[in-house]
């Protein structure tokens, strides 16, 4: 029978499809929860592992049992997830960072006499310039240390890199202002 149902599948019978889904779509929901911790995360993770089922089955082995097979689909997909949202994470929180450098400088033009203004207003202007200059792991370890006060061992974590690299990122980072904001602005970094 099960080799039967099988050929089903292969066949792209949609009652083969209907039963694989009654029969593991519980097992695959309860996996996918166990590693992702969220109930929509856990579905939308359960229903790529049937989409994906459906794809490869042709090359699914009849020596393996479909249950296990589903269990390893199950897993990569979880994993999958849970790496795609410590990405966005990521970068929502570096995206925040330079909001806030914006308000920041932002916040430090609104003075009141003319002349000031403008030139912090230059001032900002060169700042943004020289921070798209830089490597994009160097203005983000930059950003996250000087202006959202992430410990290294924090940034490390989000940049998915060591702590030495987070230092030497800040030091490269530093040291790449200083040389295009020119000497003017070398004491304040």
């Amino acid at each position: 029978m099960a080799e039967n149902f099988i050929e089903q599948l292969k066949a792209g019978h949609s009652r083969a499809y209907s039963k694989l889904i009654d029969d593991y779509q519980s097992m695959v929901l309860n996996i996918c929860y166990k590693f992702l911790r969220d109930s929509d995360d856990a579905k939308d993770a359960a229903q790529e592992v049937f989409v994906q089922a459906f794809r490869s089955i042709k090359s699914f082995r009849e020596d393996a049992e479909i249950a296990t097979w589903l269990y390893r689909i199950a897993v990569n997909r979880s994993i999958d997830a849970l790496r795609s949202r410590k990405r966005k994470e990521k970068w929502i929180a570096i995206k925040d960072s330079f909001e806030t450098l914006t308000r920041i400088v932002a916040d430090h033009s609104k003075v009141s006499h003319p002349e000031k203004a403008i030139e912090l207003k230059d001032r900002e202007k060169y700042l943004h310039a020289a921070l798209n200059k830089l490597p994009a792991k160097q203005q983000s370890a930059l950003v996250l240390s000087k202006c959202e006060g992430f410990s290294n061992p924090e940034i490390a974590e989000l940049l998915d890199v060591s702590v030495s690299s987070v230092e030497s990122l800040i030091h490269r980072a530093k040291q790449n202002m200083a040389n295009i904001l020119g000497e003017n602005f070398r004491q304040k970094l």
